[in-house]
């Protein structure tokens, strides 16, 4: 799954349900794991990340024993 967001933590709701339903084939406490760990990442990339009205792209896969999630912004690189 791959996604585009807007900067704004209105987006977050909607993209912790598109996740969660994308991984039907893992665990139910896993979910809850990487949901959290991506709405903290989510979170940080458009507060820290995107100040300058970028969009945040979001990247999860699973083949169901493992979940990888990447969360890029338009900021600068430390």
């Amino acid at each position: 799954m791959n996604l585009t967001l807007p900067p704004s933590s209105s987006c977050l709701p909607d993209l912790r349900r598109s996740v969660a339903g994308s991984l039907g084939d893992v665990a139910p406490e896993v979910v809850a794991d990487v949901l959290l760990a991506l709405d903290e990442a989510v979170s940080n990339a458009i507060r820290h990340g995107s100040r300058a009205g970028e969009p945040v792209v979001v990247s999860v896969e699973s083949d169901g024993e493992w979940v990888e999630m990447t969360v890029r912004d338009g900021g600068a690189s430390p």
